[in-house]
């Protein structure tokens, strides 16, 4: 596929949406297309609601909203039976398969030897009908029910920028964002972002409360996938 997949992580600013703030030039408003990652300075990307989104995180370790997304993965096994499918020839479809080899990647993918698994799908776009991610389900005994995800950049044509100011290394050394979002009655959704040279990859954990050291201890657990890959 020749159109450019653009995959903003949370805390990254939709660039649009915040240089329209300040009523740039088209060149800035629409940066040029690029592949890769790109850490942005956060006077560039700021938007007055991406304010208050970094001022909650700061202040209470959470970024409040009522989202559905926690509760979606908590309920994905309830939803197994009626969901996963153990093999199909269609390669637009999207449900869970059971089995790694039922899905076609334009990488090599080697799943997590830890948790009980619960599923794969496909995501991001296809080259010759192989995928350019794959999203793993699974649930772990520490974090609950978790998902990774992994984004081969250059297939996939993926640019990600990224809000100096959310930029961490906590994941063996490499380019590492964290967030929680949710609030006590939708639920948390812990995640963990990280890129390597070639890879994109998220760790998503869905909690019902908050709990402050969950982030960072879902960091550790992203450094000995990244390790095991």
């Amino acid at each position: 596929m020749k159109n450019n997949f653009y995959y903003t992580a949370l805390l990254l600013m939709p660039t649009l949406a915040t240089q329209a703030q300040t009523k740039p030039n088209d060149s800035e408003i629409f940066p040029e297309p690029f592949i890769g990652v790109q850490v942005v300075p956060s006077n560039k990307m700021m938007s007055p609601t991406n304010s208050i989104s970094n001022k909650q995180l700061k202040e209470n370790g959470y970024i409040h909203s009522e989202s559905e997304n926690p509760g979606k993965l908590m309920a994905i096994k309830s939803r197994l039976p009626k969901n996963r499918v153990t093999l199909t020839d269609d390669p637009h479809y999207y449900y869970l398969r059971k089995n790694i080899e039922d899905i076609k990647l334009t990488f090599s993918y080697h799943p997590i030897s830890q948790g009980e698994l619960l599923g794969y799908a496909p995501v991001g776009t296809q080259i010759n009908q192989a995928w350019t991610g794959i999203r793993e389900f699974f649930k772990n005994k520490e974090f609950g029910l978790c998902s990774l995800t992994k984004y081969h950049i250059v297939d996939s044509k993926m640019g990600v920028r990224i809000n100096a100011d959310s930029v961490a290394y906590e994941v063996n050394s490499h380019l590492t964002t964290l967030n929680v979002e949710g609030s006590n009655e939708s639920g948390f959704m812990y995640t963990v972002n990280w890129a390597d040279s070639v890879f994109w990859n998220q760790l998503e954990c869905a909690q019902d409360t908050f709990d402050k050291s969950i982030i960072h201890r879902m960091s550790a657990y992203a450094s000995k996938i990244a390790t095991q890959r």
